[in-house]
């Protein structure tokens, strides 16, 4: 039995300067810097009043920031990422039925779920990028609501601060494609035994540097992309979206060896190759992953 945070702190201790998160633009986050990241959004969660056991709704566009953020809010509580495309009718619905203790959104982004938060007096939090971490790096940090007012809550260190196994850490809804959309709860150790189980299914390796096209709202992006590839202590590139034009030349730019996808991308990556089959040159991946729905024959 593990947790996301072990999984992080496990590499941080063993190579520390080894790439973790990368940006599109080529920022880099190690996986001490991960962890420091992980460890100070953390308190700051804590420090709100937010206990182990309460949910936190997360509306941030795909990247760096929502990987990070994603890490560090699911290892402290529940953590419920919606999709930021959603309509005020979607987001109305998703934060009446999780009643999240909070809501966290980028700073200055602008999103109808702040507003549908504070009607329901849900607090919203800030996700804001800081200075950089001894001058490399990415540092993120949480800005408190006026409705917190002082620190509500001691800042608890070490392994306080971090939830067990057995605790929930995501949760999120069925398609309701059927039926009214219903609550999936996945703990600590859910994620973790899935992720491991993918990693040594793809014998992923700390050199190993995948490129994340899924959406880190999905379990297909938070597991099968995020979550593998820190379990084998390996990096990742969190791209903000799928984008066949841009997509071979960031693979190549960034030293992509993998990537994970369904299958209507893979066909808008071969339909882009047909035009321009150019853009393939030099680059190399060591293997292509299709999931979440059956890969068509043709």
């Amino acid at each position: 039995m593990s947790t996301v945070e072990a999984l992080i702190r496990k590499s941080a201790e063993t190579r520390p300067q080894g790439a973790a998160i990368l940006g599109p633009d080529g920022t880099l986050m190690d996986y001490a810097g991960l962890l420091e990241n992980i460890e100070n959004i953390g308190r700051t969660v804590r420090s709100c009043g937010i206990a182990p056991d309460d949910r936190v709704a997360i509306v941030l566009p795909d990247g760096p920031a929502m990987a990070t953020l994603f890490l560090a809010v699911s290892s402290v509580c529940a953590c419920a990422p919606l999709n930021p495309a959603y309509s005020a009718r979607d987001f109305a619905f998703y934060l009446d039925d999780l009643g999240p203790a909070a809501l966290i959104l980028m700073d200055g982004a602008e999103s109808e779920s702040s507003r549908l938060a504070s009607e329901r007096g849900i607090p919203v939090l800030r996700l804001k990028r800081g200075p950089s971490i001894d001058g490399a790096g990415v540092r993120y940090a949480l800005k408190r609501g006026v409705d917190h007012g002082p620190e509500d809550r001691a800042d608890l260190p070490g392994g306080d601060l971090f939830n067990p196994p057995n605790a929930v850490a995501l949760i999120l809804h069925t398609s309701g494609t059927t039926s009214r959309p219903k609550i999936v709860l996945l703990s600590h150790d859910n994620l973790t035994t899935s992720a491991g189980n993918v990693a040594r299914t793809l014998q992923l390796i700390p050199e190993d540097r995948g490129l994340v096209v899924m959406p880190l709202f999905h379990i297909h992006g938070l597991v099968g992309s995020l979550l593998s590839s820190i379990h084998a202590g390996s990096s990742l590139i969190c791209t903000q979206g799928f984008e066949a034009a841009g997509f071979f030349q960031l693979a190549r730019e960034l030293g992509a060896t993998w990537y994970s996808a369904v299958p209507t991308m893979h066909q808008a990556l071969l339909g882009h190759l047909q035009q321009h089959r150019e853009d393939a040159d030099g680059v190399s991946f060591r293997l292509i992953r299709s999931s979440s729905a059956s890969l068509p024959p043709k």
